[in-house]
């Protein structure tokens, strides 16, 4: 069982880190779309604003810009999504209890990218001897249902 148990460890981590790609991803593009010219302050080369109604090519350009990184962003949130619904339905088999275990173990959440067997514990009020049996279970349960 050792060597199916290693085989769905590393599946769980392959969505794991395709997620944490994804979403280093959409914060880098939140980053550049804050860093992007932002047209309402365009200024003329003369220090002066521009004219109402009078959009320059640097704003304009700064608008597509913005535009493509939010584009970009959509499909990167679609793109996690998506690989998040794998993940689920990869634990489908799994009990509510082990599939929370599961989650934060190869996930996290919000605090923390992953959780140790002794912080799954702490945080859901289970001995740290009993989150690795459960996560041993619902890796034996994962291997026989692929």
């Amino acid at each position: 069982m050792k060597r199916e148990r290693r085989e769905v460890n590393i599946k769980l981590w392959e969505f794991a880190n395709k997620i944490d790609r994804i979403n280093i991803a959409i914060k880098n593009r939140d980053f550049s779309i804050t860093q992007a010219h932002d047209p309402l302050m365009e200024v003329g080369v003369d220090g002066m604003p521009h004219a109402k109604g009078r959009v320059s090519d640097t704003t304009f350009a700064a608008v597509m810009l913005i535009e493509r990184y939010q584009d970009e962003k959509v499909e990167l949130i679609q793109q996690r999504d998506f690989v998040k619904a794998e993940f689920e339905a990869y634990i489908d088999s799994l009990t509510i209890t082990e599939k929370d275990v599961v989650r934060l173990r190869y996930l996290g959440d919000d605090r923390a990218k992953t959780y140790s067997a002794k912080r799954i514990g702490d945080k859901l009020g289970y001995v740290e001897d009993y989150v690795k049996q459960l996560i041993a279970r619902a890796q034996d349960k994962i291997f026989t249902k692929i």
